[in-house]
Parts: C-alpha cells; sequence; structure tokens
C-alpha cells in the first residue's frame, strides 16, 4: 500500500505546475505514510529566518494558531 501510494503522488508531482498545490500534497502524503499526526512544511529563507508554508493534522486540517500552541516534540 505504502509503494502504490508513492507511486500516486510521484505521479501528480511530475503533472502538477503548481507549487503552492504540491506542498499541501506533499505534506499530506509524508504524514499519511508515516502515521504522524501533524506535520509542517518549512523553509528556510535565509541562514536563521524560517516560514511555515504549510501545517497539517493527520485529519488533513490546516493547523493554525501560534507557535507556542504546537507540539515541538518528535
Amino acid at each position: 500500500a505504502w509503494l502504490r501510494r508513492l507511486t500516486e503522488v510521484l505521479g501528480r508531482l511530475a503533472q502538477e505546475k503548481d507549487p503552492l498545490r504540491l506542498m499541501p500534497l506533499l505534506l499530506d502524503t509524508a504524514i499519511e505514510l508515516t502515521s504522524a499526526e501533524r506535520g509542517f512544511l518549512v523553509r528556510v529563507l535565509s541562514p536563521g529566518s524560517l516560514r511555515v508554508e504549510v501545517a497539517r493534522g493527520f485529519d488533513k486540517e490546516s493547523l493554525r494558531g501560534d507557535a507556542g500552541q504546537v507540539s515541538r516534540t518528535v
């Protein structure tokens, strides 16, 4: 099942040109394949400067709120 899902995602990646649509797809797939509760796609803007591009829960809902409200454990 894992390999089948990965193959599906790779096919969509090859077709999708809009990075704004790719980011949630990548993150949702990573969450699904790793059975994580939540995930974050973080962009490094410059040394020491980060921006959370996408934050999602297992239910594919966007996570919102202050950074202090998000668990920082792995």
